[in-house]
């Protein structure tokens, strides 16, 4: 991604503006990654060390290591998931990329599984590059695996000449596509609990449908896990041990 000029600066730009939306009391971190992690912010209230990290990051390739960047993204994200030690309703993880996937050694079922027992919502921005081919599958499976964690996926397409679709006009209105981002922002922070009793406790996850009734009101989207975790089983006593 750091090589593709002004898409880029939009990536940057989509995480500059998510800083920004976020309520006061909310922890953030930034994880930079390629093949490997290249940098990991811990969980802070400090919204300037993020927007710092971000602008160091406009000089693209000058700002990283140098070398073969392949793309780990499954890694990545079981990186920014070991940053929540303990669990806050709410729990979100943000992913930006470009829809590659070539170097992960963790399959994104393993990284499912763990999403939905923790209760993260992943959230993704994916401006594809790759159309066709197997690293073009990974933005596709990071649209669904939001899905199944209860995010938001977006994903854009390149003009001819391969830009990204701008987020603002030139008088600083947000596009269709800025509108989008803004709503993604929204789900983010904006969400409720529920509690449900299921007839019997699932062994291994599971879909299921969420619908909404009682209303006429149009065009309502409902946003929620789309996979339910599997519950664990119990721990055995000392008897059963022997």
């Amino acid at each position: 991604m750091i090589s593709e000029g002004s898409a880029w600066h939009q990536y940057l730009a989509v995480a500059h503006n998510l800083i920004a939306a976020m309520p006061s009391e909310a922890l953030a971190g930034l994880v930079v990654f390629s093949s490997k992690v290249d940098k990991n912010i811990p969980l802070s209230e400090s919204r300037d060390d993020l927007q710092d990290e971000l602008n160091a990051l406009r000089e693209g390739r000058k700002a990283l290591p140098k070398g073969e960047r392949l793309t780990a993204i499954w890694d990545a994200l079981a990186t920014a998931d070991a940053e929540f030690d303990s669990h806050q309703e709410g729990d979100a993880i943000y992913a930006i990329t470009d829809g590659g996937e070539n170097a992960s050694k963790l399959k994104m079922n393993s990284l499912r599984k763990t999403l939905l027992e923790k209760r993260i919502r992943l959230f993704t921005y994916v401006g594809f590059t790759f159309i066709g081919g197997p690293e073009f599958n990974g933005g596709l499976d990071l649209i669904d695996l939001s899905d199944a964690t209860g995010g938001v996926g977006i994903s854009t397409r390149r003009n001819d000449v391969g830009m990204l679709p701008a987020l603002a006009s030139g008088s600083g209105k947000p596009t269709p596509e800025g509108e989008l981002l803004m709503a993604q922002y929204r789900q983010i922070f904006s969400f409720q609990r529920m509690e449900i009793q299921l007839p019997k406790a699932l062994d291994k996850p599971q879909e299921w449908i969420l619908k909404v009734t009682g209303t006429k009101a149009k065009d309502l989207t409902v946003v929620y896990p789309h996979k339910l975790a599997g519950c664990s089983k119990p721990a055995q006593g000392a008897a059963a041990k022997r």
